[in-house]
């Protein structure tokens, strides 16, 4: 929440709750009870999120962000599946590939399969159900958020010359 700003700041107000990534790829001090940074390293927060859910955006989205824009590069046309599409960082992968114009295949657990869709992906996977390399072939970009075995698994779903993105330390699934 904002408690202070200098007279030369219009885009926020006293007591507006913001979120960010201050200062990143730095430490921001987040432990600390004030923080003092630049308001373009902010945004209002949606009243539609917690302020734990709000804290938990900037990561996650820089993640998917730079992942997939920064790196891969998507564009329309792009196939790009995303392993863990159900979780923090691979819901907002998924709309940012959607919005890139790619075709976007999410792997997610049973229950999240209704998610998956409802987030527009255009080929869900119940990952506990198929080997993915079973179901999908000539892919352009692989973000693999979920870590373990599960990017080395994804190797042979890419097209030649295709990209597997791995953003998670490896940890058994």
């Amino acid at each position: 929440m904002v408690e202070a700003l200098r007279d030369s700041v219009t885009r926020f107000a006293a007591a507006d709750r913001v979120f960010g990534r201050p200062w990143f790829p730095r430490q921001a001090g987040a432990y600390a009870d004030y923080l003092t940074f630049l308001s373009r390293q902010l945004a209002a927060a949606p009243d539609s999120l917690d302020d734990a859910k709000a804290a938990g955006l900037p990561l996650a989205g820089l993640i998917a962000w730079q992942s997939l824009i920064d790196t891969a590069a998507v564009k329309p046309g792009d196939r790009v599946l995303i392993q863990a599409a159900a979780g923090g960082a691979g819901n907002l992968a998924v709309q940012i590939a959607k919005n890139a114009g790619a075709y976007v295949i999410g792997t997610a657990a049973p229950g999240d399969q209704a998610f998956l869709v409802e987030l527009g992906v255009d080929q869900p996977i119940d990952y506990t159900r198929v080997n993915v390399a079973d179901e999908v072939t000539g892919v352009d970009v692989v973000l693999d958020v979920a870590g373990g075995a599960v990017g080395v698994a994804s190797v042979p779903v890419l097209r030649d010359g295709g990209l597997l993105i791995s953003v998670r330390a490896a940890h058994p699934r």
